[in-house]
């Protein structure tokens, strides 16, 4: 029998809608909800079914519906959860008709029902064209325990959180598994982590852990996180676990051992438990444009690290946890944690500590800037400035005054216990290094590239010019070809993406192309995602680039692909801005809307810029700089004119007013929009795969080099 966790699932949620005689005839969830349950979902478990398939997933002689096996409820949403033997995946549907007299053994598809365990999980919903399919994963402080009550009331509208199932897969740490038809490592040399305390004190460092676990438990009871109190009536726990980690220097040694006291705050529940989460860090935009402005006026980077920072959070509701595993108190065994403080692994402790951070600093005078609230300013009479930058619990401090630095410093390590990490170095897995004789900065992720190509199989491979074939494009699966395994071909765009917004602009249009296929991948996207690690492999040392400029204003180029979607044939939009020449934002977008000219791709191209250049102009007056007229390149003389003679033509009298945005900025002279020759268009390679000539001459006038 195969499917043992879903008839479990099933038969807690026909449990939950039964009367029982303890509520003298109610349901439990009529007694939890004070609504009584719709059961006319019901149907009985593994029989026949027939999933709609939606007009835009078929082709005209397909067929409209996909014989299935019916397998429960999913969590948080309407439908039914159903099983295709023939393609060998879980997915929910809406719209399903059922043949309740027939079960799931008449059509097994092997003789061996051990075919079917490793199989993953992909949720999707068929019959609703908004919703695409999504990856069931399972949260790391999910550890091994499944408590709390059933969330499968989701046809109700329950307000639990999901209760996501945990892949059918051996586990592999850092989440997702190793493509093993294309790799030739099983691990990374990196990922030699615990992954409980009982192993960890098995572990040949047993001596750090212990002592990093001894430290965590001493920092909470110094900060008061916790009260040992008896369970109230009424109330639940939340469990908690260890998360072992070794933290690594740029160059990948071991620089500490941690340990973090994780709360499994997947048991709480919205409105009980929790009410708000958000919490904003600051933007890699807003950090490359710090580091340009300090390289530009030769002030000083350091980095600091807040030493468990969500402990500093107050919560405002009312919180139960479990007693550490390996500390639980020989006196009161029996008792519980009042929390009074955020913990990690709370899905409020984000919020809790930004809101205390964020209080701290404006009581010491300085501003948060509007344009991105975890950018801080504070000046000193009229010549010294501090900027404070925050992503979580690590901070970036910029002075143009050692005294004021070293003082700020202070200042923040007596309110939170903080680790001077000194001048900025590695910072969020970038590599900084400065020149300030030559007055040069750069910024790499050689060490994460790395990983990542020791991860997927490709630390050995050869090296390409270029991440992405000239001309090339993908299509969608087509029929009978085999899918690639879809976790590991979202894990590694997912570390693309990491490295495309961060320090690598020359393979954005590369990943954004490839990231259109997440939920249904094939060896074609497959080997387009390899063709991008053999690159970054031939270019491991290449990042970006902050020199030195006498010109230090803000510029940009905008260029699109007309129709180069060929699926869609819409257009590929592209820009990148520079401050004094230094790389510091750039993107590489498909449109939203389908073009009739390349005038009008170029043109919404040049407004989806214009919007970026508002929001940097702002950045730089929030930090009182005074940003002149920001020059935006562009190569089609069309879409020049169209931004600078409000004119009405038969040809471009449709474009939605929202893209006219640009002439209102250019008369006020906000925006100037110049003639670039399309051999010069930095903005091109994010639209399209280059000739490697090309590509190698506007890659290293964008800002990407050797470094």
């Amino acid at each position: 029998m195969c499917f043992w966790a879903e008839a479990l699932s099933v038969a807690t949620y026909l449990k939950n809608r039964s009367p029982t005689s303890c509520f003298s005839g109610q349901t439990p969830y009529e007694r939890w909800w004070n609504v009584k349950p719709d059961i006319s979902n019901l149907k009985v478990f593994g029989c026949v079914s027939y999933a709609h398939v939606p007009r835009e997933k078929r082709k005209k002689l397909d067929k409209k519906t996909t014989k299935c096996i019916f397998i429960g409820y999913p969590d948080n949403s309407k439908g039914f959860k159903l099983y295709d033997p023939a393609k060998k995946v879980m997915f929910r549907s809406r719209d399903v008709n059922f043949d309740e007299r027939k079960f799931w053994g008449d059509f097994k598809p092997s003789n061996d029902p051990e075919e079917l365990i490793d199989e993953t999980w992909v949720h999707g919903v068929i019959g609703d064209e908004d919703e695409e399919d999504e990856r069931v994963t399972e949260e790391d402080a999910r550890g091994d325990e499944n408590e709390g009550i059933d969330d499968n009331q989701s046809d109700e509208g329950n307000q639990s959180p999901p209760q996501l199932r945990r892949e059918r897969r051996a586990p592999i740490r850092y989440g997702e598994p190793i493509p093993t038809e294309y790799a030739s490592v099983a691990s990374l040399d990196f990922d030699d982590e615990p992954k409980s305390i009982e192993e960890a004190m098995e572990d040949e460092n047993a001596v750090h852990w212990k002592k990093a676990c001894d430290d965590e438990i001493a920092s909470l009871a110094k900060n008061e996180t916790w009260d040992l109190v008896q369970l109230p009536k009424g109330k639940s726990t939340v469990g908690c676990k260890w998360v072992l980690k070794k933290k690594r220097g740029a160059n990948g040694e071991v620089n500490r051992y941690k340990a973090r006291l994780v709360a499994q705050g997947f048991t709480q529940r919205k409105g009980i438990d929790y009410r708000e989460v958000f919490s904003p860090v600051v933007r890699y935009s807003s950090i490359r444009t710090l580091l340009a402005i300090a390289n530009q006026y030769d002030m000083k980077i350091h980095q600091m690290d807040v030493i468990s920072a969500y402990l500093n959070g107050v919560l405002d509701e009312e919180i139960y946890m479990k007693q550490p595993p390996g500390y639980i108190d020989p006196r009161y065994p029996t008792k519980v944690c009042r929390l009074r403080k955020s913990l990690y692994g709370l899905k409020q402790s984000a919020r809790c500590w930004n809101a205390s951070f964020d209080k701290y600093l404006k009581s010491e005078g300085y501003l948060s800037c509007p344009t991105d609230f975890c950018v801080y300013l504070k000046t000193i009479g009229e010549s010294i400035i501090i900027l404070i930058a925050l992503f979580v619990d690590d901070t970036i401090i910029i002075c143009n005054n050692a005294g004021v630095l070293k003082e700020v410093k202070q200042k923040l390590n007596y309110r939170y216990e903080m680790q001077d990490q000194g001048r900025i170095h590695y910072f969020l897995g970038m590599s900084v290094k400065r020149d300030r004789a030559n007055k040069t900065l750069t910024i790499d992720q050689s060490l994460y590239i790395e990983k990542v190509l020791q991860r997927f199989g490709m630390r050995d491979c050869n090296p390409i010019s270029t991440p992405l074939e000239n001309g090339k494009k993908f299509n969608r699966l087509i029929e009978n070809e085999s899918p690639v395994d879809v976790t590991d071909y979202q894990a590694a765009i997912g570390s693309l993406i990491y490295a495309a917004i961060s320090t690598r602009p020359d393979i954005s249009v590369a990943v954004g192309l490839l990231s259109q296929f997440m939920t249904n991948p094939g060896k074609e996207h497959w080997n387009g995602v390899k063709r991008i690690l053999r690159y970054l492999k031939g270019t491991l040392h290449f990042g970006l680039s902050f020199k030195h400029s006498e010109n230090f204003v803000l510029e940009g180029y905008s260029d699109a692909d007309w129709a180069g979607d060929e699926l869609t044939r819409k257009s590929m939009s592209g820009y990148i801005f520079q401050l004094g020449g230094s790389p510091i934002s750039w993107a590489s977008k498909k449109q939203t809307v389908v073009a009739l000219s390349t005038t009008e791709a170029e043109y919404i191209a040049l407004s989806l810029a214009t919007q970026e250049a508002v929001w940097l102009r702002n950045l730089l007056r929030d930090i009182h700089l005074k940003p002149t007229t920001t020059s935006i390149f562009e190569d089609n003389q069309g879409a020049i004119s169209l931004s600078m003679n409000p004119f009405s033509h038969a040809r471009t009298k449709h474009i939605d007013i929202k893209y006219h945005y640009i002439r209102d900025l250019i008369s006020k002279k906000e925006i100037d929009v110049k003639y670039c020759p399309t051999t010069e268009m930095v903005a091109d390679i994010f639209t399209k795969g280059l000739p490697k000539t090309t590509f190698e001459q506007l890659r290293t006038k964008m800002g990407v080099l050797n470094v």
